[in-house]
């Protein structure tokens, strides 16, 4: 696949669209996540890996790579992503992209930003609520080849034997891309990042 961010200048003109500026290495994983079908950011804690991911779906969005993205969090990061208030997707949306955001749970609710006929969807759901296969299936219908399957607190994947693990197995083969969030992706012992690698790409 051919780079998407060509030369700094392109770089520069994301820095416009945002409402809240990239830090310089924020930049620099912006650029990666574009340019990477498949790719692991494990930054620390705090220095803002959801923001890098958003930006970064909007920049693909925009270039008609991708038209969704799905985030896999556990259960307490959920909102995280999605309150419509306080939600890292509420803060860092562009001004000018029409998005619908979408909470898929037992009782799913939803909110939109911007306007315009190409929607960039968002489906924000958990690790524990997907292990059930009717609920795999409905979400598995949703997917495409323009899907962006996002792994928030990728160490909820390390056992590949576990339930969620094989669940977001079967999301990832029908994903064009993938893209794994952790600031700790070994919590016990190197063989945590078995599954984690597995998961992106069998090769690793």
């Amino acid at each position: 696949m051919p780079s998407v961010f060509k030369a700094m200048d392109e770089t520069e003109a994301v820095i416009g669209r945002c409402r809240l500026k990239p830090f310089k290495h924020q930049l620099i994983g912006i650029r990666a996540l574009v340019n990477h079908p498949t790719f692991a950011l494990f930054d620390e804690m705090g220095v803002g890996k959801t923001k890098q991911v958003i930006d970064a779906a909007q920049v693909l969005f925009n270039n008609d790579i991708i038209d969704r993205v799905v985030v896999v969090a556990p259960a307490s990061v959920r909102d995280v992503w999605f309150d419509e208030e306080l939600g890292e997707l509420y803060k860092h949306l562009w001004r000018d992209v029409h998005a619908r955001v979408t909470f898929f749970h037992s009782k799913q609710r939803g909110w939109e930003w911007g306007e315009g006929e190409k929607v960039l969807d968002w489906v924000i759901t958990n690790y524990e609520f997907i292990r059930k296969g009717t609920r795999l299936k409905e979400l598995y219908e949703f997917i495409t080849d323009h899907t962006l399957l996002v792994l928030d607190e990728s160490s909820s994947i390390k056992n590949y034997r576990a339930l969620q693990s094989k669940a977001v197995m079967k999301l990832r083969k029908k994903c064009a891309r993938v893209v794994l969030l952790n600031g700790t992706p070994i919590t016990l012992h190197p063989g945590d990042m078995f599954s984690q690698g597995l998961i992106m790409d069998p090769s690793i």
